[in-house]
Order: C-alpha cells, then sequence, then structure tokens
C-alpha cells in the first residue's frame, strides 16, 4: 500500500471544473493535485509536482491538448506519464 498521496496534475483552462475536481480528488485522501487552468504553463507545472499522472483536456486556448500530449511523448522524461484525457465536445446530434 502507497503511504505518500498520488500527485495527480490537471489542466484545463476551466478553473472552476478543475477546482471542484482537485477537491473530490483530495477529499479522498489519496491523492494530491495540483491545477493548471493556462495550458502554456504545462511545462513549469510538470517540471515542479512530477505528477504521477495527468488529467488533459484536449479543447484549450493557446494550446490544445494533444500539442501537449504530442510534447510528453517526445520527451523522455515524460513519455512514459499516463495521461487521462477528458474533454466536453457539444455537438447536435439529430434522430434518425
Amino acid at each position: 500500500m502507497r503511504n505518500t498521496p498520488v500527485r495527480i496534475l490537471a489542466i484545463d483552462d476551466e478553473a472552476a471544473f478543475v477546482t471542484l475536481l482537485r477537491l473530490n480528488l483530495e477529499k479522498t485522501g489519496h491523492y494530491e493535485v495540483r491545477t493548471e487552468s493556462d495550458p502554456l504553463r504545462w511545462r513549469e507545472a510538470i517540471a515542479t509536482f512530477h505528477p504521477h499522472l495527468l488529467i488533459l483536456d484536449m479543447i484549450m486556448p493557446g494550446m490544445d491538448g494533444r500539442q501537449i500530449l504530442e510534447e510528453l511523448r517526445r520527451s523522455p522524461e515524460t513519455q512514459r506519464l499516463p495521461v487521462i484525457v477528458l474533454t466536453a465536445i457539444l455537438q447536435n446530434v439529430e434522430p434518425d
């Protein structure tokens, strides 16, 4: 059993969403969560927080999640970092 909390970095431009995510995960006592609402600050967040897991939004201004993921996979330091892609794409679907 792990004695220290799992460190999770959540990157999403919706600050209210990542705050809610952080509060719910930390309430369990098993996770330490850092949130970042500015996708351009992801490198600094990873370098200083050293997450065990990344939760990543795909659609963000400035730099989207796909670009971040591509850079993560090119770097030997982060290429094996587990990533959960969490995004909301709203689309009207017409019934058949």
